[in-house]
């Protein structure tokens, strides 16, 4: 996990320094920050997309693979929290995985909100001239990104209601 645990787990000033590591909380003013830089980025996803031509769809999407290496980086940090968590029954450990994982789910949700309104306005714009599998394929992408932000939902909904941590914890996140 090397140097992103690091930088995640840093003690605000020398707590670190000898090996252990402070639980100040202020890793969670960390996470503040990461869900800003990504509300940010949902932001100028949704303006991105008031101009919709194919080559702009294209650069909506890249910027979408992007967003989702950083998914893929704080999915393997939460893993290490939920993994401290399980091994020493760390309070602080399950209250981080919790979050991170909470606002992957939330990233995930609005990304696949954005194929479904792209899908919607595909299936509104087919014309009457279009064959019968484009029609088909695009009502069938249009049913995939349903599901997913259906599942999306439930997926946060069970992850906030199977938490262990008490609703005065839940307030740091």
């Amino acid at each position: 996990f090397g140097q992103l645990v690091k930088w995640l787990n840093t003690p605000p000033f020398h707590g670190g320094i000898h090996g252990f590591e402070s639980r100040t909380g202020h890793q969670i003013n960390k996470l503040h920050r990461f869900r800003c830089f990504f509300i940010a980025c949902l932001i100028e996803l949704i303006r991105m997309n008031n101009n919709i031509n194919l080559y702009r769809k294209i650069e909506i999407e890249d910027f979408i693979w992007i967003i989702n290496l950083f998914i893929v980086i704080f999915a393997i940090i939460s893993n290490h929290y939920e993994k401290d968590y399980l091994k020493n029954h760390d309070r602080f450990s399950e209250k981080i995985y919790k979050t991170i994982n909470i606002d992957i789910l939330i990233v995930v949700f609005v990304i696949y909100s954005y194929f479904l309104y792209s899908r919607y306005q595909v299936c509104k714009e087919l014309k009457n001239t279009s064959s019968k599998q484009e029609v088909l394929n695009a009502n069938l992408n249009f049913l995939a990104a349903l599901f997913v932000v259906i599942a999306s939902l439930i997926y946060i909904y069970t992850e906030i209601t199977s938490s262990n941590l008490k609703n005065d914890d839940l307030s740091l996140i």
